[in-house]
């Protein structure tokens, strides 16, 4: 995904887990991939600073902002330009949710 967002960060995390490593492996450039344990499904840090980011707003699921792959805290999203497209990750986990959140994003964006 290019600029985007990822509406449902522990639904998304969930999905990715499921993937056989069979399936992506090789499609990085022919890279092999390398399995590391990973963290709670809500528990998401800025691959630039590595600060915290918020993944729940109460019971409901807080959209992440991403560029590439990179997830972003608020402060490094803000720093890389902010006001990105609502363009959410397709994936089983974000997709019902980012119809949800549009609305939100649109209104966060706007004012």
């Amino acid at each position: 995904m290019e600029r985007g967002w990822i509406a449902n960060p522990a639904e998304h995390r969930r999905v990715e887990r499921s993937i056989p490593v069979e399936a992506i492996d090789g499609m990085f450039g022919g890279a092999k991939v390398i399995v590391l344990p990973y963290p709670p499904d809500d528990e998401w840090f800025c691959d630039v600073c590595n600060a915290q980011i918020l993944t729940r707003w109460g019971d409901e699921p807080f959209p992440v902002p991403v560029d590439g792959s990179y997830a972003l805290c608020g402060d490094c999203y803000e720093r890389a330009g902010g006001r990105w497209p609502i363009r959410g990750c397709v994936c089983e986990g974000c997709l019902p949710t980012i119809k949800q959140w549009k609305t939100f994003l649109t209104r966060l964006l706007d004012g």
